[in-house]
Parts: C-alpha cells; sequence; structure tokens
C-alpha cells in the first residue's frame, strides 16, 4: 500500500517497514504486481481521492445486486418485526419463565430468559431440587433447537422421497378411514414407537388410547436407556422404581461403570450434592471407589479406580456382594436366599480382586 502524505496535518504515514525503507526489492516489487497502477501508488495522494476510489469500489460492489435473470440468486427471505406485543409488554424488556426438557424419561427442570418473545439463555431452576440453579451443556445447548433452520416447523408429507407442506387437518382427513378400521379391530396391528417421558399428560393420553384401542402395543425406545436401574428395583422392591440418591449425606459411594456425574438425567443434582460432600471445610469427605470399562468424569475424581474390561464389571459386583453378604456378616434377604450358592461361586471368582475387599470394608466401616 502506498504512503499518503497528510497534507492538512503535515504528517506521513506508511503502511509497512519495507515501505519505509523503500529499497530496490520493494520498488521492483510493487512494479511487478501493480505496474499499470504504479504512478498512482507511489505518488503521495490526498484523502479526498482515496475516497472517490472506495466510492466507486462500493457503487460497484452494489451494482452485483442489480436484477438480472442470468445471475445466481439467494433464496428470498423476511425478516418479520415483532409487531403486536402487549400494552404491559416493554421491548428489550427480559422475561423469565419456567419449563422443564426431557432427557432419558426424566425432565431437567430449567429457567428460560427470554427477549421480546425469543428465549435467548437457559439456566437452572433455583427452587427445583433436581437443579438447584445449574444446569448441565446439553441443557444450554437445546436453545439452539429453536433457530435451527433444518428443524420440523409443521406437518410434512413425504412421498417418494420427496417431503412436501401438509397441515394436521389434511392428515386427520387421510387418517379418519384408518382410525375407522382400527377401532373395529380393537387397535390390532397398530404400534406406536415413543421416546420415554414422566410427563403426567402423556401417560393420561396414552392411557385413553389404550381404553379405546385394547390391542395397541407402545414401545419406548432411547438412545442411553436407564433400564436395567429400573429392572433392578423390580427385583428388589417388586416394582420399577427410579432411585433418588443423596450424594450429600453419602461417607462412601461405590460406582460399578456408571458414570452418575456426567451422563445420568439427574447429573446435575448429583454434581451438586457430591461437590458439596467434597468441601474441606465440612470436617469430612466423602470416598468415592469406580470400576470402569473407559475413563469417565465420575472416574477422573474418584479416590480408588479401577480400569476393567466391561464383561468383567459384573464379577466384581456379585464378588462385592459375596463379601458382605457371606463373609462380613451382613444378613442376606430372605427373598433373595436363592443366590446365596451364586455368592459363592461369585466369591471365590472375585478372591483374586483386591479392590473389592477394600471396598467391602469402607462400606463397613462406614454403615448407616
Amino acid at each position: 500500500m502506498p504512503s499518503v502524505d497528510e497534507r492538512a496535518s503535515g504528517r506521513t504515514y506508511w503502511r509497512s517497514l519495507e515501505e519505509l525503507e523503500n529499497t530496490p526489492e520493494f520498488r521492483r516489487y510493487l512494479e511487478n504486481e501493480f505496474g499499470h497502477l504504479l504512478p498512482k501508488v507511489v505518488e503521495p495522494d490526498t484523502r479526498r481521492h482515496f475516497l472517490k476510489i472506495m466510492g466507486a469500489s462500493l457503487a460497484l460492489t452494489g451494482a452485483t445486486g442489480c436484477n438480472n435473470p442470468t445471475w445466481p440468486r439467494w433464496p428470498a427471505a423476511k425478516i418479520l418485526p415483532y409487531a403486536y406485543r402487549s400494552p404491559e409488554q416493554r421491548p428489550g424488556a427480559f422475561v423469565h419463565f419456567a419449563t422443564s426438557w426431557e432427557v432419558s424419561g426424566v425432565a431437567k427442570p430449567m429457567l428460560v430468559r427470554s427477549c421480546d418473545g425469543r428465549p435467548i439463555k437457559v439456566e437452572g431452576n433455583p427452587e427445583h431440587p433436581a437443579s438447584n440453579g445449574a444446569a448441565d451443556t446439553w441443557s444450554q445447548a437445546s436453545i439452539l433447537e429453536l433457530y435451527d433452520p433444518d428443524r420440523s416447523r409443521g406437518v410434512a408429507r413425504i412421498h417418494d422421497r420427496s417431503e412436501t407442506a401438509a397441515s394436521w387437518d389434511a392428515f386427520l382427513l387421510e387418517m379418519t378411514p384408518v382410525f375407522d378400521k382400527l377401532r373395529r379391530r380393537e387397535g390390532r396391528g397398530l404400534r406406536i414407537l415413543a421416546e420415554a417421558s414422566s410427563s403426567p399428560t402423556l401417560r393420561r393420553q396414552r392411557e385413553r388410547l389404550q381404553q379405546e384401542l385394547p390391542a395397541l402395543e407402545w414401545y419406548e425406545w432411547e438412545p442411553f436407556s436407564f433400564d436395567e436401574v429400573r429392572e433392578g428395583s423390580r427385583l428388589v422392591h417388586g416394582e420399577p422404581l427410579r432411585a433418588h440418591y443423596e450424594f450429600a449425606e453419602a461417607e462412601v459411594i461405590v460406582s460399578f461403570e456408571d458414570d452418575f456425574l456426567m451422563t445420568h438425567p439427574a447429573a446435575v443434582a448429583h454434581t451438586r450434592a457430591f461437590a458439596r460432600k467434597r468441601r474441606v471445610e465440612n470436617g469430612q469427605i466423602c470416598r468415592l471407589h469406580v470400576a470402569e470399562s473407559s475413563f469417565s468424569v465420575t472416574g477422573s475424581l474418584a479416590d480408588h479406580r479401577t480400569p476393567m474390561p466391561s464383561g468383567a464389571v459384573p464379577q466384581a459386583a456379585w464378588a462385592l456382594a459375596a463379601h458382605l453378604f457371606l463373609d462380613r456378616g451382613i444378613e442376606l434377604p430372605s427373598e433373595f436366599g436363592h443366590l446365596r450358592g451364586t455368592l459363592d461361586t461369585a466369591r471365590q471368582h472375585g478372591a483374586h480382586l483386591p479392590f473389592v475387599t477394600m471396598m467391602a470394608s469402607d462400606l463397613l466401616e462406614h454403615r448407616g
């Protein structure tokens, strides 16, 4: 770039040290790259002439937006103003509303900040015990779905891999004869695939639908499921239940391949409770034992972490139960008496796992 002589101020400016030195190599560089502009480039010029050149450049840039059917065009898009607002609403004022976001059938309480009808920030609800005012990274990022241009905005009809816009009225009109046929068959042959949900409203709708169509089959699927936890509670209590852990009251925690501080649906509440128990000023810090096959957030905070293949984790859990119920004198519940032989076998196979003995001793020392 050339030096510019500001005649009004009497000062001279350079754009680089090479231009200041004005060596022969720099002169040849300018001649080779901008030979046809050399007189204009090298000689000092006025601010007025510089503004003329820039004005012409801007005019040529704007000319590209002229209407020409042969030129490529971006798709037309409209920006709609927030024109209809209630009289008591002030423009630019923040409004907070409580809501929830379901993950694997567990609702995460959230407090959403909205400005002029547009949600802009997600935080945890400080008045809900499941979050206590905190929100994880997935909850923070969930607001981006509202501004995704590829999101579903209504009912669509898909035929031969092509999608066209439709409406609920058109859907109900086409499905009316199908519904009549299903009612005559009491829903036989109809299967619904849904995400896991703990919504009372959805449960009532499901019960009402199953009353009308008794042969209806309802399936739930999640990419990350906690069915084994519910199945374990069913074996213990006779019905599937969801466990609520009080980590703030625990002195010893044993985790078998369960990243309860990161991937668990209640990870936010677990993290805050675990952090309160790990503070030095509280006097006594809880101890965490983790056995897992891959490194996790929970494992990174463990006092004693044991890496092992995923297939060996059940063996370690059985060995721990054998230590507690057979070797340490804890009474085995009567409904699990048939497992005594299995525990005895697990004790023999788990004799080479020294960390299991440490877990059992730590649990017994802080029993109750």
